[in-house]
């Protein structure tokens, strides 16, 4: 029997829910909303707003992050080439028989323009995470993708339509130097409050994420206020519009398609596959919105397509994870069978980090300590994959969280680089997940292997080091709210359920 939680419900699809009240809003009183309205939208929230969420897009920037993405260049290159070349060419084709159709020439090229947008920044990810696959891909590539996307989406729509902005008075240049000021301005600003003032982002940017949706229900707000006050309705008809809603469907699908059966031929690893599908398949509101009114201020019929295409992204990931979720179980097997075995050592790999990384393995499948379980990946044994068990008694208990181990060939005379990839609420751990612990720093010995570090970091859970927080929230409320404290632990550990069961199963209690 399926039990519906209106709460879980509203946190998961409040946003879908925004943007239709946002409509309704806008229908209802547009003058509000709209260029001589009381809310100046031309300055509150199209470019405060937009200069707001590439700020915090700067700041969520890791440079470590972008240069990881140099080991796994080839699939990073694919989906943007994916994404900035054959997604407008596949747009391209389907706007030009949605437009003999329906001669709807605006909707037309906003279906030309949304294959020229970057995939989303978080959308992706948290459709990979929940299905399995390669979460790290998936990050990574929004992060290059929203970079691209401010200087390629511009220079690709200029080069469709013909060499001009149809519908705006605006120069190709014009409308650059508006893009840097409002985009790339931002960007490097937050990257500068990111190295110089890294306590206050880290507070900031678990808070990111509800700031930037909430701009974008102002933009889709006054966007709709304009029409409304323009013209009245949408020059659209119910028809058009299932001809529009059809198409989009038929986009996603095909774009779905097409990179699954490509990542098949070329043998992929089943977890990239996945990151791979979603980024390459999806397209960003967030990066999407401003750069399109900036581009097209007047034409407000360019950016429906964009409307559609985001909430039915969302719809269409949630619909297929289960099915991924099954499909990536029997890809996995059959990937391991196909390697055979686990783990694959050469002769070249033989260096004197990774045999003592082979010796911290056997050391945890031999006497693994409770609650634990960690594994190389399966082509590279510089990364491991862990989980920890919440300990018993604490807040945390009944908690699967996940974690990241980053090794180099330093290693044992240098730590490696940890942080758990589920969501934490403690104030020894950063929001990006990054852990605070002496062992990791400036006390590391070459003595500890994989099993103390983990043992360390379990043990830090319910003895946190107050004096020296990474989350000053999380820090504060232990010391003088522990009953909230300890509801936001909780609200972590029922998120850290979706743990991957393979490695879950073998933790020892």
């Amino acid at each position: 029997m399926i039990v519906f939680n209106r709460k879980t419900h509203l946190s998961k699809y409040w946003f879908l829910y925004g943007i239709f009240f946002s409509i309704i809003l806008a229908f209802i009183y547009p003058e509000f909303g709209s260029k001589e309205g009381l809310l100046k939208p031309e300055w509150t929230i199209k470019s405060l707003g937009t200069i707001i969420i590439f700020l915090l897009n700067g700041c969520s920037i890791r440079k470590e992050e972008l240069y990881r993405t140099v080991l796994q260049y080839r699939i990073h290159l694919c989906i943007q080439l994916f994404s900035f070349l054959i997604c407008p060419i596949l747009f391209t084709i389907l706007s030009t028989i949605y437009r003999s159709l329906t001669y709807q020439y605006q909707i037309s090229i906003g279906i030309k323009a949304l294959g020229t947008l970057p995939s989303p920044v978080s959308t992706a990810a948290v459709v990979v995470r929940a299905i399995g696959g390669n979460e790290a891909i998936a990050m990574l590539n929004s992060t290059i993708g929203s970079l691209l996307g401010t200087m390629l989406t511009p220079i690709l729509l200029y080069m469709m339509l013909g060499g001009t902005f149809v519908g705006t008075q605006h120069s190709f240049i014009h409308v650059l130097i508006s893009l840097s000021s409002t985009i790339l301005l931002p960007i490097s600003i937050g990257q500068l409050f990111r190295i110089y003032f890294p306590i206050a982002v880290n507070r900031i940017m678990p808070y990111s994420n509800i700031i930037n949706n909430w701009i974008l229900l102002g933009n889709i707000y006054v966007t709709f206020c304009q029409t409304f006050k323009q013209h009245g309705s949408l020059d659209l008809t119910f028809i058009n519009f299932i001809i529009l809603f059809t198409t989009i469907l038929v986009i996603q699908i095909l774009l779905i398609a097409v990179l699954f059966f490509a990542c098949q031929k070329s043998h992929v690893r089943p977890n990239d596959t996945i990151a791979i599908i979603f980024c390459g398949s999806q397209k960003s509101l967030t990066s999407g919105m401003p750069i399109l009114q900036m581009i097209f201020p007047d034409n407000i019929s360019i950016t429906i397509p964009l409307l559609i295409y985001h909430p039915m992204q969302i719809i269409l990931g949630n619909y297929l994870t289960g099915r991924f979720q099954r499909w990536l179980k029997d890809a996995k097997h059959e990937w391991h069978h196909r390697i055979s075995g686990r783990i694959v050592i050469k002769k070249k790999m033989s260096t004197p980090s990774r045999l003592r990384l082979m010796r911290d393995f056997k050391q945890l499948q031999k006497d693994p300590p409770a609650g634990i379980a960690a594994v190389p990946s399966d082509d590279n044994i510089l990364i491991w994959h862990a989980f920890i068990l919440g300990p018993s008694d604490t807040p945390f208990e009944d908690g699967t969280f996940r974690l990241l181990l980053e090794f180099t060939e330093s290693y044992p005379n240098k730590p490696p680089s940890v942080r758990f990839t589920s969501k934490m609420f403690h104030p020894n751990v950063y929001a990006d997940g990054g852990i605070c612990l002496d062992i990791l720093q400036n006390r590391w010995s070459p003595t500890y292997d994989v099993s103390a570090i983990l043992t360390s970091i379990q043990s830090l859970l319910d003895e946190p080091n107050v004096s020296s927080p990474a989350n000053s929230e999380a820090a504060n409320l232990y010391q003088t709210n522990r009953r909230e404290y300890e509801k936001r632990v909780k609200t972590t550990v029922e998120q850290s359920w979706n743990a991957e069961p393979t490695l879950a199963s073998n933790l020892r209690i």
